[in-house]
């Protein structure tokens, strides 16, 4: 088997796609088929796979990666019955990843039928795991959403796993301050095209940390930053602050400001290791007692 990027408009990779859509089309009501066409899998930044068998160059199975900011979508993957439990979609997606990663993506996403039991045991079996919508997915009862990736990267908020980060935070933070010393974003703020939200990920694709920085006019604002217990000491946090530091300056932002508490002692040591000294109260905070405002001037 020789997996190769091809162009999509071929006449026997056509073929493919036309057999994958006459097995998907009598599953799933229209409303739940999210196949992407032809001229979609062509664009710039979509990684397109053909597998051809060994003995022919036969077309035995396709697959795409459609890249993008925050993440990588897996879409199109089809086999040939024929050539089924050979190892095919396994070795495509791997030649998809791979590929993705040398272009920096490190997190990989899915949306995939709930009756495709065989395609949801396969990505399981590559690492994935199940998640919620993502991107302009809506929950739907015939879509299962899946996610793999290690690392820091930035991805949307309105996930299952990063809404539980956020209960734990919030939950955290309840039992040290009352709530009018509490200044916490909600999810739709965090949703805001001036916030960068990141998600730090295991190799099981388990998200175990977040954060992010809200881009004002005259500075970028650290918030919502949380690592899970059994992963703290790792240097998860300090990895997430760099890539929304990173972003941020490449933005135009140049300075970073936070607002924490006094009794976060873990917090407070590790952003005075991150290069952050205290300052005066920003913006709308008032100069309260439970509050400790930082500061960051990031390097040109």
């Amino acid at each position: 088997m020789n997996i190769a990027l091809e162009n999509p408009h071929q006449a026997e990779v056509v073929a493919l796609i036309t057999q994958l859509d006459a097995y998907q089309r009598p599953l799933y009501p229209e409303e739940s088929f999210h196949g992407i066409d032809m001229d979609a899998l062509s664009g710039p930044g979509v990684l397109f796979a053909v597998a051809r068998a060994a003995d022919g160059g036969e077309a035995i199975g396709c697959g795409a990666l459609v890249v993008g900011d925050q993440y990588a979508e897996v879409k199109r993957m089809f086999t040939l019955p024929a050539q089924r439990a050979k190892g095919v979609g396994r070795a495509l997606l791997a030649f998809l990843e791979e590929g993705a990663r040398a272009r920096g993506c490190t997190r990989f996403t899915l949306e995939t039928g709930y009756l495709q039991t065989d395609a949801i045991a396969l990505y399981e079996r590559m690492g994935y795991r199940r998640t919620g919508p993502f991107g302009d997915y809506v929950d739907d009862p015939n879509s299962v959403f899946m996610g793999k990736g290690a690392g820091v990267a930035l991805e949307p908020p309105r996930q299952a796993e990063v809404i539980a980060l956020i209960a734990e935070l919030d939950a955290y933070q309840d039992s040290l301050y009352p709530a009018e010393a509490r200044y916490a974003l909600d999810l739709d703020s965090l949703a805001a095209p001036n916030v960068l939200f990141a998600v730090a990920r295991d190799g099981d694709g388990r998200a175990t940390g977040c954060g992010a920085i809200v881009l004002c006019d005259a500075y970028g604002e650290l918030k919502r930053m949380f690592v899970r217990p059994d992963v703290r000491g790792s240097g998860t946090a300090r990895r997430i602050v760099a890539l929304l530091e990173s972003t941020a300056r490449v933005r135009g932002c140049t300075t970073i400001l936070l607002e924490t508490g006094p009794h976060s002692t873990e917090a407070l040591a590790f952003y005075a290791k991150q290069g952050y000294g205290r300052c005066g109260p920003y913006g709308d905070y008032p100069d309260h007692p439970l509050s400790v405002f930082m500061r960051k001037q990031l390097a040109d």
